[in-house]
């Protein structure tokens, strides 16, 4: 089964330390192991294709929709200009 590490871990058997993010191949009993442990997901391949197609179904309605009034640009308060006296 192929898993995703979610979390940085040494992994005993093959004494290694395998990164977040690394794509593994496991069995299936050790695979529950690592993902009961919260270390990794089951990992499912996308095609680019899927991807995309995903992507094109939602309108721009949706995509607005997803993103929070909180997460929009705002504009930085202007501050004091630093001097250094001389």
């Amino acid at each position: 089964m192929k898993l995703k590490v979610t979390t940085t871990y040494h992994d005993r058997k093959e004494d290694i330390d395998i990164a977040a993010g690394t794509i593994i191949e496991r069995d299936e009993e050790r695979a529950k192991i690592l993902i009961g442990a919260k270390v990794a997901e089951e990992y499912v391949e996308e095609t680019a294709e899927e991807v995309a197609e995903e992507v094109l179904e939602e309108t721009p309605e949706e995509v607005a929709e997803e993103i929070p009034e909180e997460a929009s640009v705002k504009e930085k308060p202007k501050g004091r200009k630093k001097t250094n006296p001389k």
